[in-house]
């Protein structure tokens, strides 16, 4: 029998999909199990322990993989293991897909004991062998078209062979655009973009500040797995896939098709990159998992410097996984200005970013044409500083993303932006969104969500807003500029129709901007039925994506996480979440492998229904274990540089340093070795209580860095300053959290549902 999704008592059925199952599958096509979506299978190692060879290690890798030489006895499932020291890729890694086994994990011997360097800008990591198009069929003509939940199909015009296994993206044209050439998808679309009035799929100048993003016009995509393939007779096949259609618009007219790429050697399986420091090069390849790939993922990484670029990419992939990593997205051997990205997620589906770590640079600038991903409790911080003016923030930028849900992760903000083209169906649970980059002073004034032009049928259900950085979303909605809890609609390309803000369900969410509408009165928090698209007949095509007003206050736990399907959640405040990475190491006896002291934060984290530690009410936001950890992870001095201090002053609670440093706006946390103890701040924003000393920035630039210190020193505060401060790393900082029984937190007192 069906679980009851944890979010059907508040959200319509058309509205969201089951996220439990993002992430890695039970089952493994090999016959590998795992227990839970972010757990991989276990594996063991085979072969002897590799070494650095001083040179370029492609090779040993390779043959590793190929089961050459000293591994021509393993048979996969294993793990290949890189021992201590610095491996070189001086040349292209493919690890799975062609010419390589699959179902195997890279493993190194821990981030502080293995590190991988990408030496050239024509080096890189990559699983999977892309590209998937080398085989088609389209989709035949049906009397009701396609339906949600559909897995097996009649394909016509079929080039290639379809195989068991096989990654493949349904694909059709925008709306508007018919294909006449079908089973052959790229570049046969013909029309122009027309809004449906319902959900919309499209990249064109009509729906895009910068339309005409992709030529193909095909931004609806959604990549499964083959799990049957028939020959019907001549160019006609029956296959199955895996998972079913989420959408309700697939559709003969617009040359709905099934690519895939037609050589089964290409798809890659069951690849793992665990345990050690990635190092890429500046302008080389990201690492990247899948590129036609299932079942893969980054666990336990430390990735540092890849300047304006993702480190990180999920592409091409289905259910593969990012856990436990941590990521900064700048060289700290060659700083730069500009914008830098941590990772991304393209043309993929029911893949799960979970308990990761992200800084110095925008988390998340997405690739979008992926469906069903989640992204979950990740932390992330000292975006890219004040030249750009841009918060820590995952951006929907691209078209074509669809059904994604973001669960309590704590960041500055959420944006689906209207600079390329539509999003649809994107859900926001539980998020902690400070509006800012804290303390960071970015010089603007920033947001909480946006839902740009045409991101239509969003649900933002029990988020906190504003916390820690009130003055910085201090209006509760607008369009035209920042500083809103709710930027709605706002961008050149206006949905002039009104059903982006319509269609948007708004539902226990707190924020600091208080309205005479919220329950109870100037709270902050609004159960609010005038938020809730009870009818959308003014727009007929949307109406099944109304949704009815919650029959009561109760919020789950969780959208995604299994075992915390309660329509009412049971608050653990101090711990007892069953979860393997809910606690969190604080000080060690030896980093990282002696823990000397540990912290369990409160779960859920955040929403109008959380409880502090003590029991009483609190600001609706606590940190989450990526936070936890990161604010006690010891500081790698081996990646930072000394810069001379040559004068200093202080003036209304700020301390400024004059210092040359070598980015224009430098973020994030420093030290001051050998200065007077009066120069460390005791309290305040910039205060961490770190025994190394670590001070965070309030405002900087190329000649200065300022922080918060509540009283003039009276001394000169002259000397070193040493920046960056990059996080030492291990998984092992996350331990499990074993269940206990929790309190089950009742709806809040005193609401009631306020009619507008």
């Amino acid at each position: 029998m069906a679980q009851t999704p944890p979010w059907s008592n508040i959200l319509a059925p058309s509205r969201a999909i089951d996220w439990s199952k993002a992430g890695l599958p039970a089952t493994f096509p090999d016959g590998e199990t795992t227990p839970n979506p972010w757990t991989p299978p276990t594996r063991n190692q085979c072969g002897p322990t590799l070494t650095p060879s001083g040179g370029d290690d492609v090779t040993q890798i390779a043959n590793a993989f190929n089961g050459a030489g000293s591994f021509s006895s393993c048979t996969p499932p294993y793990v290949i293991l890189l021992g201590n020291g610095n491996f070189q890729i001086q040349s292209f890694l493919r690890l799975g897909g062609a010419n390589t086994r699959n179902n195997v994990t890279l493993r190194g011997s821990g981030p502080m004991s293995t590190t991988v360097t990408v030496t050239s800008g024509s080096a890189g990591i990559q699983s999977g062998s892309c590209c998937v198009g080398g085989g088609s069929g389209a989709l035949t003509s049906a009397a009701s078209d396609y339906i949600v939940g559909q897995t097996s199909f009649l394909l016509q015009n079929v080039s290639g062979t379809p195989f068991v296994g096989a990654i493949a993206h349904f694909v059709q044209c925008d709306h508007g655009f018919t294909n006449s050439s079908f089973g052959q998808p790229l570049g046969t679309c013909t029309g122009s973009a027309s809004d449906p009035l319902t959900v919309f799929h499209c990249s064109d100048a009509i729906c895009a500040s910068s339309g005409n993003a992709d030529s193909s016009r095909q931004q609806e995509r959604q990549i499964v797995r083959i799990t049957s393939a028939t020959n019907t007779g001549g160019s006609s096949w029956t296959v199955t896939v895996s998972p079913g259609l989420y959408l309700r618009d697939w559709t003969f007219s617009q040359g709905a098709t099934l690519v895939w790429d037609n050589q089964s050697s290409y798809t890659s399986v069951g690849i793992g990159i665990e345990d050690m420091t990635i190092r890429p090069f500046d302008s080389g390849n990201a690492v990247m998992i899948g590129n036609g790939g299932y079942a893969s993922w980054m666990k336990g990484v430390r990735e540092i410097g890849f300047n304006n670029s993702p480190i990180f990419i999920i592409s091409d992939c289905s259910h593969c996984l990012a856990v436990n990593n941590y990521w900064f997205a700048n060289n700290p051997s060659s700083l730069t200005n500009g914008l830098s990205l941590v990772a991304q997620s393209a043309a993929s589906g029911d893949s799960l970013f979970l308990n990761n770590i992200a800084e110095k640079g925008l988390f998340m600038d997405d690739g979008g044409n992926h469906q069903g991903e989640v992204v979950a409790y990740t932390y992330s911080r000292d975006s890219s500083g004040g030249g750009d003016g841009y918060q820590s923030t995952l951006f929907e930028h691209a078209p074509g993303s669809s059904l994604m849900l973001r669960e309590s992760n704590q960041f500055g903000r959420i944006n689906d932006d209207d600079t390329h083209g539509t999003h649809n169906l994107e859900t926001d649970f539980r998020n902690n969104l400070n509006c800012a980059d804290v303390p960071y002073d970015l010089g603007i004034i920033g947001g909480g969500i946006q839902y740009g032009s045409f991101a239509r049928f969003a649900n933002a259900v029990a988020n906190a807003i504003g916390f820690g950085a009130s003055t910085k979303c201090p209006t509760y909605q607008g369009t035209a500029t920042d500083g809103y809890v709710w930027n709605l609609n706002g961008g050149p390309a206006s949905d002039t129709s009104g059903l982006t803000v319509a269609s948007l369900v708004r539902w226990g969410n707190v924020s600091t901007v208080l309205q005479s509408t919220d329950t109870p009165a100037n709270s902050g928090i609004r159960f609010v039925t005038s938020e809730v698209p009870t009818n959308l007949s003014a727009w007929p095509n949307s109406v099944p994506y109304q949704n009815s007003v919650p029959a009561n206050n109760n919020l789950p736990c969780s959208f995604f996480l299994q075992g915390f399907s309660s329509t009412a959640c049971t608050f653990l405040a101090h711990g007892g979440t069953g979860l393997n990475w809910w606690k969190v190491c604080t000080s060690w006896t030896t980093f990282p492998t002696a823990c000397a002291a540990s912290a369990t934060p409160p779960f859920p984290a955040n929403g109008p229904d959380v409880l502090a530690a003590n029991g009483a009410p609190a600001n609706y936001a606590n940190d989450i274990p990526a936070a936890v950890a990161w604010k006690n992870l010891p500081i790698d001095a081996s990646l930072q540089s000394s810069f001379t201090v040559t004068a200093s002053s202080w003036s209304s609670g700020t301390e400024t340093l004059t210092v040359a440093m070598p980015v224009s706006f430098p973020i994030g946390g420093f030290q001051l070795p050998g200065a007077p103890a009066a120069c460390s701040p005791t309290n305040g924003v910039s205060y961490t209580g770190r025994s190394d000393g670590e001070i965070i920035i309030t405002s900087s630039s190329s000649t200065a860095v300022s922080y918060a210190l509540a009283s003039n020193p009276g001394v000169a505060c002259t000397g070193t300053l040493k920046w960056p401060d990059i996080r030492k790393f291990d998984e092992r900082v996350y331990q499990n959290d074993p269940s206990s029984t929790g309190t089950t937190v009742a709806a809040p007192t005193n609401l009631s549902a306020t009619v507008n």
